[in-house]
């Protein structure tokens, strides 16, 4: 039983090093960006902010790789563009938003990968 303990103990501590809570901030003291990386990888909600507080872009991460709505935002807080995305992949349809909220356009994708790597932080495609 005392063995079993320590056991549990040990691999408590251990996952509680590999997970961290990152944080960056802009010169001026705002918060720029926030996510959790387990093992070196990002993995659960990242957020990144304009300088003037309103929030950017919001996505999920799995073991490094997007996973689940990847949403962007205009400076004045009007949802720019929403992604579906599955492990990765764009999977459904992404829509576009103009400056009112009003949409400007839609696109269907299917099993599109390596989304990750071609989306600017403004939240257009960029392949």
């Amino acid at each position: 039983m005392v063995k079993f303990q320590r056991v549990f103990v040990i691999l408590l501590f251990s996952n509680f090093l590999l997970t961290e809570k990152i944080e960056t901030f802009y010169k001026t003291g705002e918060l720029m960006e926030r996510y959790t990386t387990k093992n070196g990888v990002r993995d659960g909600t990242y957020q990144k902010w304009y300088l003037n507080g309103q929030i950017g872009k919001q996505s999920h991460y799995k073991n490094g790789v997007l996973d689940g709505q990847l949403i962007t935002w205009y400076p004045n807080g009007i949802v720019k563009a929403t992604y579906p995305i599955t492990n990765g992949s764009l999977e459904g349809t992404a829509k576009y938003y103009d400056e009112n909220g009003n949409i400007s356009w839609q696109v269907y994708e299917t099993n599109r990968p390596n989304l990750q790597n071609k989306i600017d932080l403004s939240g257009w495609c960029l392949n």
